[in-house]
């Protein structure tokens, strides 16, 4: 787009798309609103393609915003980050822990996001006796949700065991939570627990990672921790307008229904 009127051209540096991800273009589209021409380019996790995608774009964009989840090298991944002039960059959803990287960030802090969620459910969740976690493999998320995890077990006292999936043969009993990310692994905890007439929120805890509108009805509400998607995209657009290099955390909260 050669729209010359356009105050902004910005560059989105997005690890997949997702209806999460969506919601963050959305609310960064609309805080912009007329000001700016976005284009968002996916990087698959893959150091080797932000790479292209940066050293080809270098030169034709006013701001970068980059979900900088690499898994496969992150070093890597870092000094490209650092080739693209600091005033020009935002970093979106993760945190970079680096001291010589001055650029503005809105982020989650995987880690201490989902121990401060938890806490905030422990009466709930000491009606039960152990907790898992559904962490897909290493690559699709954040290892930081996996040491928040066992580090909340630990402070707390509870047993707990983490599992790649929940596929229809997993064996699982009254008295047990389950913390899942992904949806098919809810969709198949939930037909497991009406095989099993396993009570959904009185046998069986399930508190689910992002919420969605489908969330909120099914079984009465599914628990969640969440942040707000579409706040972090708006507050990376307000950065923009407001030339500002802050650093922001996102909210996350545990929001209570029916299933825990």
């Amino acid at each position: 787009n050669t729209n010359l009127d356009v105050a902004y051209k910005v560059l989105l540096l997005f690890s997949k798309l997702s209806d999460y991800k969506k919601q963050i273009y959305n609310g960064f589209v609309n805080t912009l609103g007329n000001n700016a021409v976005v284009d968002i380019k996916i990087h698959h996790f893959n150091t080797a393609l932000f790479r292209e995608h940066i050293v080809n774009n270098i030169n034709n964009y006013d701001y970068f915003v980059v979900m900088p989840h690499f898994y496969d090298d992150p070093a890597g991944a870092l000094g490209i980050i650092k080739t693209i002039p600091q005033d020009k960059l935002i970093i979106l959803d993760k945190n970079i822990p680096s001291t010589d990287l001055h650029s503005a960030s809105v982020y989650q802090d995987f880690q201490n996001d989902i121990v401060g969620a938890l806490e905030q459910g422990l009466d709930l969740l000491s009606k039960y006796n152990k907790l898992y976690l559904v962490f897909p493999g290493i690559g699709k998320y954040s290892p930081e949700i996996l040491q928040g995890f066992r580090k909340f077990c630990m402070q707390n006292d509870f047993k707990n065991e983490v599992l790649e999936e929940i596929n229809p043969h997993t064996e699982i009993h009254s008295g047990e939570v389950y913390i899942v990310i992904e949806e098919s692994d809810l969709c198949n905890l939930i037909k497991l627990s009406r095989e099993k007439k396993l009570q959904i929120g009185k046998d069986l805890g399930i508190v689910s990672y992002n919420d969605s509108p489908l969330k909120e009805i099914l079984l009465d509400g599914i628990t969640v921790m969440t942040t707000d998607h579409m706040q972090m995209g708006e507050t990376a657009a307000r950065l923009i307008l407001d030339n500002s290099k802050d650093k922001i955390k996102n909210p996350f909260v545990l929001i209570r229904r029916g299933s825990l």
